[in-house]
């Protein structure tokens, strides 16, 4: 499925979310909209300078993530008339950044984030 870029995002703590349409029409009158955000997090041992992150093994961490984690949400929504799709993707959008994007812009999100991926790749 094809992916063009629609927006991108400056967050406090320096990070940016991208996001992209990769919607499709489905039928002469319908779309599946799909909406993808995306964050690269770069694997570094910066992120992991507090004392409450004395125990984590970063080598260990960067030998199983690489250089970069991931973080990405897909929200969709199947069989929207093709005339209501912007509409459609602009109200996904809008619901994410009133409710997710303080979140991703907390300046511990990244070390936990990647503490999250490295304990999913890990059990």
């Amino acid at each position: 499925m094809k992916e063009i870029s629609y927006r991108e995002i400056n967050l406090d703590n320096g990070y940016k979310v991208e996001i992209f349409d990769a919607s499709k029409k489905i039928g002469i009158d319908a779309s599946h909209v799909k909406l993808i955000l995306r964050m690269n997090v770069p694997v570094v041992e910066s992120l992991f300078k507090d004392d409450k992150y004395k125990e984590i093994d970063f080598k260990e961490i960067q030998k199983k993530l690489g250089d970069y984690a991931v973080f990405e949400i897909i929200k969709e929504r199947n069989l929207i008339k093709i005339e209501e799709k912007e509409k459609i993707f602009q109200s996904l959008m809008d619901t994410f950044v009133e409710t997710s994007l303080n979140y991703l812009a907390k300046e511990d999100f990244p070390a936990k984030f990647i503490i999250k991926q490295f304990n999913d790749l890990k059990y």
